[in-house]
């Protein structure tokens, strides 16, 4: 199991890692930003042939009041506008897999994003889901492994399948 926590303090980034991305400002027209917080939360649990991952993250603004779109302006920022700046909402995904004694594995996942502010057509962060099928064929005695999996994904009320072959060796 996994926990972890962030704030970055006067973010001026989309995800919080870098600076300068954007600015917003305070009554007196000098740069103020807001704060940005992440939490994540995981749990790998294994039994016998069997695996199952869960993860899930957050991210949410903070230190809202007062903050101005413009410098010199009486336009004050709109709470559900922060999601224009910066990656809020909320995650998951759900993995789990099977190990058949023949060197095969079965995989299913699930994921799912939901914005924090699902009503604000302009959000950086979209409504997203994806379901995923997989199978794959150790070789070599788990030096090489041969997967493939079929995907669908809906976003923005478009749903598109995908297949991925991959090939992957160790050394």
């Amino acid at each position: 199991m996994g926990l972890a926590a962030s704030t970055n303090v006067g973010a001026s980034d989309a995800v919080g890692e870098g600076h300068g991305t954007f600015e917003l400002f305070n009554a007196n027209g000098a740069a103020a930003y807001p704060n940005y917080r992440k939490v994540y939360a995981d749990l790998l649990v294994k039994y016998r042939h069997a695996s199952l991952l869960v993860e899930f993250g957050n991210a949410t603004a903070a230190e809202l009041d007062e903050l101005y779109v413009a410098p010199s302006t009486n336009q004050f920022l709109v709470p559900t506008q922060i999601s224009e700046y910066l990656f809020l909402g909320t995650g998951l995904n759900a993995q789990l897999s099977y190990s058949l004694s023949s060197k095969w594995s079965l995989q299913g996942r699930y994921t799912q994003i939901d914005p924090e502010f699902g009503g604000n057509p302009r959000s950086l962060v979209r409504p997203a889901q994806t379901f995923t099928l997989g199978g794959t064929r150790y070789i070599a005695g788990s030096a090489a492994k041969l997967q493939l999996q079929i995907s669908a994904v809906s976003m923005a009320e478009e749903t598109s399948m995908n297949a991925a072959v991959a090939l992957q060796f160790g050394f």
